[in-house]
């Protein structure tokens, strides 16, 4: 499934910058470039978490890497992607998917039965508010006036 899930991966990101330059009016980004963004986001997401677990099923140790430290890192990748497209592409929708998917793990856990997730939930705290605050200076700055 990791492997199909690349090739589509691929595709839709043939397919998101294709629709990214040709965007003629507004509602063809409503109708057409929004749902590839939100779809392309979620692939993105799904494919970093399903290769963690293909990784974990094949005896992968983590090189002695804790698995919440795992999680944490994959999070930043997450992020990290997000927020290139968030800066690059101007995409908020990009960037709301992984602030959902983020809010989806952060809430999934317990650091109060479980310690060792405490660093997981703050670091996804952390993460959602960063890319919040980057989701609110994108948004800012195109309504901004431009200067001379």
């Amino acid at each position: 499934a990791l492997i199909i899930m690349v090739a589509l991966l691929v595709t839709l990101l043939k397919l998101y910058f294709s629709i990214r330059s040709t965007r003629t009016n507004s509602i063809h980004y409503w109708i057409v470039a929004i749902p590839f963004s939100i779809y392309t986001s979620w692939i993105c997401v799904a494919l970093i978490a399903n290769t963690s677990a293909v990784l974990v099923h094949h005896g992968f140790s983590g090189w002695g890497v804790s698995a919440a430290h795992w999680t944490v890192i994959m999070m930043i990748i997450a992020s990290l992607l997000s927020s290139v497209f968030i800066l690059r592409e101007r995409d908020i929708p990009f960037g709301l998917v992984t602030i959902w998917a983020l809010l989806g793990i952060y809430m999934k856990r317990d650091p109060f039965r479980f310690p060792d997730e405490q660093v997981i939930v703050s670091t996804g705290l952390v993460l959602m508010i960063g890319l919040g605050l980057l989701i609110a200076y994108r948004i800012l700055r195109s309504k901004a006036p431009l200067s001379t």
